[in-house]
Formats: C-alpha cells, structure tokens, sequence
C-alpha cells in the first residue's frame, strides 16, 4: 500500500476536502482513513476471481433496485472511501450519480492475495463502523471465503 504524503492543513484528507483541492477523480487511489493511498496491482488470480464472483453475485442479487459493481467507490464516512473488489449496493446511486452510502451497501467483497493485513483490518473495521450487513474476504493464499 502505497500512501500519498501531500495532506492537507489539518493532517487528513475528507471526501470535501479533495473536492475543495480540485481532485475530481481519484483513479488509482482510494481514500483510506483519511489517506490517499494508490491501487496495488492485480494479479492474474486476483482479477479471474474477481471477475467470477462479479458474475456469480450478479446473477444472485442483480434487480431493479440491486446492482453489483466492480472496483466502485463506496462511501463510509467521510475520510473512508475504498473501492471494494466487488460490491452489491442499491441502484438509487446511479439514478444520483454517486458513491453509496451505509444504508445502501448490502455487501462488500475483497479478493485478498498480498492484501489481508488491510482486509482482515481496517477494511472490515470500517465496514463493521458503518453497520455495512455483509463482508467478505476471498482469501486467495489460503482458497478460503471469510464471511
């Protein structure tokens, strides 16, 4: 995980705060607890499994008010937006063009192949924070599915 040391005057950048610096699109990075962090890289095992549960939770979940995304941003709160591997979360975001919120996560998945320390913290810590209902964590070192 690689951090971006620029930060603003108070130490911790907010999804208000890059807007106010003129960041409009974060493409490669996340914003994690108050950190731009860049994207790893993924692996040819980490995408192929990505892309199978992106389909596999598709056909489960997919609806006129349910929509399964790949690597969108989800907003817990407002120093915490990562982009989860994949995630199932209510459509009302596209009619708003934005990232959901708590209320409309209903599940969010990371492939982990080098990431777990992230995964297995932080990530589910902030996932647990903002009550999302479902985390998962594919561990591809282990094949094992953490629910």
């Amino acid at each position: 995980m690689t951090t971006v040391t620029a930060r603003p005057p108070d130490g911790a950048w907010t999804i208000d705060s890059l807007r106010e610096a003129g960041f409009g699109d974060l493409a490669g990075y996340e914003l994690i607890d108050g950190r731009l962090v860049k994207k790893m890289g993924k692996t040819f095992p980490h995408w192929y499994v990505t892309s199978r549960f992106l389909l596999a939770l598709a056909a489960v979940f997919e609806s006129a008010e349910t929509l399964v995304v790949s690597e969108g941003p989800v907003r817990l709160g407002g120093d915490h937006e990562p982009e989860p591997d994949v995630s199932v979360m209510s459509t009302a975001v596209v009619r708003e063009r934005r990232a959901p919120r708590p209320g409309e996560i209903r599940l969010l998945v990371e492939i982990a192949a080098t990431s777990h320390a992230e995964d297995f913290g932080l990530r589910l810590q902030r996932a647990a924070m903002a009550e999302v209902p479902e985390y998962w964590v594919m561990d591809l070192v282990a094949s094992a599915l953490h629910v």
